[in-house]
């Protein structure tokens, strides 16, 4: 257990795992919500601005810098697992943000040369999983990108679980919020269809909108299988025992 937190670490399977997600996103809700509004906000300019080119391209660059949401999520979860949450930082989070920058493009430019092997390119998405965990919370002075394939060789399986679930979340997110909203403009608010018809393949707002409200959730999801590996592989479990008991050994 570690410090205020109540968090107990050890090993845990995928579902597991998605519910401990859930309650440290509910434990720090108004933090992780003030964290990520910039990001929204970021996301939702720069998508309008593209939707004037094209709608398509809009929702693309949406969905896009959305992702931006994560980081600072990934910064309030992991203070609350590690027992020292504390106010969300501008600053802090702008440092993570950059800190993932050169690991980011050093996979994106792997992608780019995989994406004509399909097998190869699903590969290259697996190993990049964890590069805000190390890029921005452990911060190696050197060899993050090793360090990132490192993790995500050590835990295959958890790196499977953990990208399925992020997409079956995200679509289930956006199927859910584009139905919703299309209920709400068009049947309640008798509005019609501003933005077209999703079933004749127009591109609507609410596709960002959904995507936007999954990226706490799974950001918190990552970082979940992310404690797991290190539990089941480095044995973090019995690290942070080690500490708590040491902590406790020091107060009066």
């Amino acid at each position: 257990m570690i410090g205020e937190t109540g968090l107990v670490m050890r090993r845990r399977g995928s579902t597991e795992l998605l519910d401990l997600a859930a309650v440290l996103l509910r434990r720090d809700a108004r933090r992780v919500l003030l964290g990520v509004l910039p990001a929204w906000a970021l996301a939702a300019a720069s998508a309008a601005a593209a939707w004037w080119i094209d709608p398509w391209l809009g929702v693309l660059v949406g969905v896009f810098v959305g992702r931006l949401a994560q980081l600072p999520t990934l910064l309030v979860v992991s203070d609350r697992a590690a027992g020292r949450p504390q106010p969300g930082s501008l600053r802090r989070t702008f440092s993570g943000w950059w800190a993932t920058v050169p690991t980011t493009l050093y996979y994106g430019i792997g992608l780019l040369f995989a994406a004509l092997i399909p097998p190869l390119l699903v590969y290259v998405w697996g190993r990049m999983l964890f590069i805000p965990e190390v890029t921005a919370i452990e911060r190696p002075e050197s060899g993050a990108a090793e360090r990132v394939s490192a993790l995500a060789g050590a835990g295959t399986e958890e790196v499977a679980a953990a990208r399925f679930w992020q997409v079956a979340l995200e679509a289930w997110s956006i199927v859910s919020i584009t139905s919703m909203g299309n209920l709400l403009v068009t049947d309640v608010l008798g509005l019609g269809e501003p933005f077209g018809s999703v079933w004749s393949g127009d591109a609507s707002p609410f596709f960002i909108l959904g995507s936007l409200v999954a990226q706490p959730m799974l950001s918190a999801i990552r970082f979940c299988f992310y404690l797991n590996v290190r539990t089941r592989r480095e044995g973090i479990d019995a690290w942070f025992l080690l500490w708590a008991t040491t902590q406790a050994s020091r107060s009066p």
